[in-house]
């Protein structure tokens, strides 16, 4: 990265899925020629095993990582700032969670600082508050309405949408956790979906 100056960049990805289709879409990357922001152990000191990563409407960077001491197995959220500090930290397991190695599938953030976890592991979403107050969970695992088998990716627009992988479907909730409907698995055939991206319209 040394011929880019610091700073926060615009990245274009593009992404195919099993059955051939393309997405594109751009991501926001921190490029640091001296170093990553936050110390030698990376973003903010942030040295677990990363998985999901979202942003606030401020910038702010979350990440989801995965933590497996001896004892137990742990699913941590982290809050950073734009220039790296460490702002929120907590665990996103709950009593009942699997105790495998936890897979968090990705994170998303709505304009209220709610955050949205989707846990592939356990096959749910789980949604905190800014503060990391658990308030709802969303599924289990299953084929039924509702229920998610590697659930993969998540969009927050007017109404929450994920993309159920294993179940070959795109399912729609309403913000309180309400299941409203599905794509795919009937008339529109899914193969393996594995985001979902919303586009604005005029």
């Amino acid at each position: 990265t040394w011929s880019v100056p610091d700073g926060w960049y615009d990245l274009k990805v593009l992404v195919r899925d099993s059955a051939k289709n393309w997405a594109e879409d751009t991501v926001p990357v921190f490029v640091s020629n001296l170093g990553l922001p936050g110390g030698d152990e990376g973003f903010g000191g942030f040295a677990g095993e990363g998985e999901g990563m979202g942003l606030d409407k401020d910038g702010n960077l979350y990440i989801t990582s995965t933590q497996t001491p001896v004892d137990q197995t742990d699913l941590k959220v982290r809050k950073y700032s734009p220039s790296g500090e460490p702002l929120l930290l907590f665990s996103a397991k709950l009593p009942r969670d699997s105790t495998a190695v936890p897979w968090p599938s990705t994170i998303a953030i709505d304009d209220s600082s709610n955050i949205y976890v989707l846990d592939g592991l356990n096959c749910c979403l789980k949604k905190f508050d800014a503060t990391g107050r658990f308030l709802l969970k969303i599924g289990s695992r299953g084929v039924k309405p509702g229920q998610f088998i590697d659930p993969s990716h998540i969009v927050l627009k007017d109404k929450i949408y994920i993309a159920d992988r294993g179940n070959q479907r795109i399912q729609v909730f309403s913000n309180q956790g309400r299941y409203i409907r599905k794509f795919g698995s009937d008339s529109i055939r899914l193969t393996n979906p594995q985001a979902v991206i919303s586009t604005k319209r005029n």
